[in-house]
């Protein structure tokens, strides 16, 4: 045979090799790639969830820790909700989060509306139409934040379990 055609044989299945190898090479490679994206993925889920479940109980704290006995001045933290919004959730789980931070948006409206803007001159008698409208506001506003406290702690139970 001629020793040319036999280089040229010889140069076309080193290229056809090289190829199959560069191929087999990058789907590796490609592989690995995902792999390594799917890591990286499931670390910011568990970064996430773990944000939200310390912002689940910060806001707890702020609102009183154990029990409500006053209304918060503090407002309702809302960044990891925010950000965690991407993950998915079961639909109980999600519908509690969601209820909670409701409830702390609408406290932090009544607070602020009514709390913030409703001022007593001065002295008031207790027995005063003020003075008591000022009283059932604070209670309305009790009320609420007693109900978004419970509303934190159930979302930050189903959180947990379902972790």
């Amino acid at each position: 045979m001629d020793p040319l055609l036999v280089e040229a044989l010889r140069l076309g299945v080193a290229i056809l090799a090289g190829g199959i190898v560069a191929v087999i090479a990058q789907r590796i490679a490609f592989r690995h790639a995902q792999q390594l994206q799917r890591e990286e993925d499931a670390r910011q889920e568990a970064g996430l969830r773990q944000a939200l479940v310390a912002e689940l109980r910060e806001n707890i704290r702020r609102l009183g820790g154990l029990e409500v006995t006053q209304v918060p001045s503090a407002s309702i933290v809302r960044s990891a909700w925010d950000a965690a919004r991407r993950l998915s959730f079961d639909a109980d789980v999600f519908d509690a989060i969601t209820v909670a931070y409701l409830h702390g948006a609408e406290l932090e409206q009544q607070v602020t509306f009514f709390l913030g803007r409703v001022r007593t001159r001065g002295v008031v008698w207790t027995w005063s139409t003020e003075a008591r409208a000022r009283k059932q506001l604070v209670a309305t506003a009790l009320t609420r934040a007693r109900a978004t406290h419970v509303a934190f702690v159930n979302a930050l139970e189903l959180l947990e379990v379902n972790e």
